[in-house]
């Protein structure tokens, strides 16, 4: 009888505990949820400062899921250089496994022939490990290329959140700043985390660039765009006076079919672009070929060692 007695009161003080953590667990996604709607698009207490321009942007896919070669490595995540005439920026750092000698970014920027002294700073978007290098550097909160952190010794890098990384110098983008001449980035905007990511950490925050084209105007450069293409839209026409003419990058549009994505594609229609790309690393194929049907003069597909450019 007491051995019942046991069984059953430890049954229901397991159920009581997953009930508690469940209720926790679900309220502060509510709360993650309320955060996001009441953010504004750009705080009022920025000062534009002058962007600048670039007479020539060139980005160049060095980790992505899909590759032009058989030579260059793909996978889940993103890694772009950003080229302009003035500066070279490395965006993410892909995801790495840490147990390789050569991590596939590595071996990509060999391959295309591309040095690590080339590049004069690094942005990560947001804390997810297909950004920062890999699994294990998301768990320790950590960035590097690889299992080797001295990759990016003496680098700049633009974060969203606080991550580590030895003899680097790092700063918090918390609100739009220029980082190179043409160059800036949107400050970070928050997001509701995907699963699995909400059940320890529901709010995110994700960085985005923009590049500013003489005589043409604003290209977005986006990691995942969780915030979602709007918001991030939005924002760059908030704090700048140029147009928005080009969105490259992700968007987290998964499997949506053409229905879902009438919404999005009528909003980027009204900016009338000259250059889409939508990464295949968060966006299905079939999204992708939505895209390129709505806008078939100047979309184009993201693949490793392919440069996407606008003269």
């Amino acid at each position: 009888m007491n051995i019942n007695k046991k069984l059953k009161s430890g049954f229901w003080i397991t159920v009581i505990t997953m009930a508690i953590l469940l209720t926790i667990v679900l309220g502060r996604l509510v709360w993650a949820h309320y955060q996001v709607s009441k953010y504004e698009i750009i705080s009022e207490s920025f000062v534009v400062t002058e962007l600048g321009s670039v007479e020539s942007l060139n980005i160049l896919p060095l980790f992505e899921e899909w590759t032009s070669s058989n030579e260059l490595q793909s996978g889940h995540g993103v890694s772009y250089l950003i080229k302009t005439d003035q500066s070279n920026i490395l965006m993410d750092l892909g995801n790495n496994e840490q147990n390789l000698d050569t991590a596939p970014l590595l071996h990509n920027m060999k391959q295309l022939g591309i040095e690590m002294d080339e590049i004069d700073k690094v942005v990560i978007s947001h804390n997810h490990p297909d950004h920062v290098g890999g699994v294990t550097n998301w768990k320790r909160g950590n960035i590097s290329v690889g299992r080797h952190h001295d990759n990016l010794d003496g680098k700049k890098v633009y974060l969203p959140v606080k991550l580590t990384s030895p003899s680097i110098e790092i700063e918090l983008a918390l609100e739009p700043m220029v980082i190179a001449p043409g160059v800036a980035t949107l400050g970070r905007q928050p997001f509701v985390q995907p699963f699995p990511f909400w059940l320890w950490e529901p709010l995110g925050w994700e960085l985005s660039l923009v590049v500013n084209v003489e005589e043409k105007g604003l290209v977005i450069i986006t990691g995942c765009g969780h915030p979602t293409m709007e918001r991030i839209i939005e924002r760059a026409e908030a704090i700048f006076p140029q147009s928005v003419i080009g969105v490259v990058g992700g968007m987290h549009y998964e499997n949506a079919d053409e229905e879902a994505l009438k919404q999005h594609i009528n909003f980027l229609e009204l900016r009338n672009p000259e250059l889409v790309a939508l990464s295949p690393h968060d966006s299905s194929g079939s999204v992708l070929q939505v895209f390129e049907a709505a806008f078939p003069k100047v979309y184009r597909y993201i693949t490793v060692g392919r440069a996407i450019e606008i003269p």
